[in-house]
């Protein structure tokens, strides 16, 4: 079975930049250039192990997108 990044990859045809994890789930941030000129702009997710989208988000700003994430302090941290 592919690993979570290739079946986002497949899935977006955008390069996966992070993984997380996070349960049995994982966050997944999509390379934010890639995603930008593709216009996905939800580039972070949570993925099941299946490659399921559980949720995806895009950044507060129309024009901005996730360039990074982090857990800190049990936080999931994401910068634009």
């Amino acid at each position: 079975m592919a690993d979570v990044a290739d079946l986002q990859e497949r899935a977006t045809g955008v390069r996966v930049s992070k993984t997380l994890p996070c349960g049995d789930d994982h966050i997944v941030l999509l390379d934010y250039y890639q995603a930008s000129q593709s216009k996905v702009w939800a580039n972070l997710r949570r993925v099941k192990s299946a490659g399921a989208v559980v949720w995806a988000e895009s950044a507060p700003g129309s024009s901005d997108i996730f360039s990074d994430v982090a857990w800190r302090g049990g936080r999931l941290v994401a910068w634009t």
